[in-house]
């Protein structure tokens, strides 16, 4: 190798070192004060944006990672053919799940991409179902009586819905009996009473009440 193909190597390499640090310093400027919010998307090509709710200014996004300022969302989805989607996500911190955005074809050559690109489609629901149990595992977790639950007795019942992200322990009964020893059974149980709010259902009280 002569000495001028040297000199055009080096100069080629620090050509691209340079461009490669700009891009990085570019990079980290547009993104400072940003928040990172993912989005798993099908089709994948789908007219995405972000409406902040405060200030009404729109946001471009796309299929996979987006940096915006920090803010309450609407999200409307779009592609011709499909039927559109609108969802929230609150991105004051970074949201933990992936926002999943799942368009459902309604003209027949909508239907007959989506056939052919059912690939995006599991990608999407396999993010999706990902999610979803990794949410119930920590709920379990953060909250062990739901693992427990539900309870069917002849006499009674105990289950649960959630309500604000905590479930609502509900024991089902007639009986202020039952519903005693459905409460003792819960504590047998090793479950701490004071850490859940109980409604209890179908109950009557002896008294009238």
């Amino acid at each position: 190798m002569n000495k001028r193909k040297i000199i055009i190597a080096i100069i080629f390499a620090i050509i691209v070192i340079v461009g490669a640090l700009i891009y990085q310093i570019y990079t980290a400027i547009d993104r400072s004060g940003k928040i990172p919010v993912e989005v798993a998307a099908a089709p994948n090509d789908a007219k995405i944006t972000f409406k902040d709710k405060k200030t009404k200014v729109e946001y471009a996004a796309r299929n996979g990672t987006n940096y915006l300022p920090p803010g309450d969302y609407s999200i409307t989805a779009a592609k011709d053919g499909f039927r559109s989607s609108q969802t929230e996500v609150n991105a004051t911190t970074k949201p933990r799940y992936t926002v999943i955005i799942e368009l459902m074809p309604q003209s027949d050559q909508a239907r007959q991409w989506q056939k052919k690109h059912m690939d995006q489609y599991n990608k999407v629901e396999s993010i999706a179902g990902q999610q979803i149990r990794e949410a119930g595992k920590k709920f379990t977790e953060k909250y062990p009586v739901v693992a427990k639950l539900p309870i069917k007795d002849p006499y009674y019942s105990v289950g649960y819905y959630k309500k604000d992200d905590r479930p609502i322990i509900v024991i089902r009964t007639e009986s202020p009996q039952y519903r005693y020893k459905a409460t003792l059974r819960l504590v047998s149980m090793g479950i701490k009473l004071s850490d859940y709010q109980i409604e209890y259902a179908d109950y009557k009280s002896h008294l009238g009440e």
